[in-house]
C-alpha cells in the first residue's frame, strides 16, 4: 500500500512538472540569472 501511495504521488509530482515546465523553466532561468533585466 505503502508503495503504491509513492508511487501515486511521483506520478502526480511528474505530471505536474510537465504541467507546468514552462513557468517552472522561466523561474529557474531568472533565479539563476538576478542580474537580469527582466
Amino acid at each position: 500500500m505503502k508503495k503504491t501511495f509513492r508511487a501515486l504521488i511521483l506520478i502526480v509530482l511528474i505530471a505536474a512538472a510537465w504541467h507546468y515546465r514552462a513557468p517552472l523553466a522561466a523561474l529557474a532561468h531568472r533565479i539563476m540569472q538576478p542580474e537580469s533585466p527582466h
